[in-house]
């Protein structure tokens, strides 16, 4: 999978990902979603696996977003930002072995087109936080 089609599948999942906070989506417009995006197959999986991730995960992943984020509630930050935050999470979730690092740069420039830059260090420092806490937690 190249850089691009990577960071097109995080694109998608993140947007599906908004839409199921903003607009309750459901799981058979989520499918249609997922199956009509303009991608090759296993980029479509790898966003429904982040998807997957979230919903099994988001106790999890809303712990860590709360841990990290000092002065700030979860309930207070921008769906946008939100949805950016589990779908990074997600994927460190997901695959331990992967580099957080590229995660997190990837996670900052999606934040960045679709947040908003005023939203980037924020998003920065949380995501930074988690990856250091889950570098020193054995894998799930």
């Amino acid at each position: 999978m190249s850089y691009n089609e990577r960071r097109e599948a995080r694109v998608l999942a993140y947007s599906c990902q908004y839409m199921r906070q903003k607009m309750s989506l459901t799981a058979p417009a989520e499918a249609l979603l997922l199956a009509q995006a303009p991608l090759k197959p296993k980029n479509r999986v790898f966003a429904g696996k982040l998807l997957a991730a979230i919903a099994q995960n988001q106790e999890q992943i809303d712990g860590l977003i709360r841990k990290h984020s000092k002065n700030w509630r979860l309930d207070r930050m921008a769906l946008t930002l939100t949805a950016l935050l589990r779908t990074a999470i997600a994927e460190m979730i997901i695959d331990p072995q992967i580099d957080r690092a590229v995660v997190l740069d990837e996670a900052i420039e999606i934040c960045k087109a679709y947040v908003g830059a005023e939203s980037s260090s924020l998003a920065n420092g949380i995501l930074h936080a988690v990856t250091q806490e889950l570098a020193i937690k054995p894998a799930n």
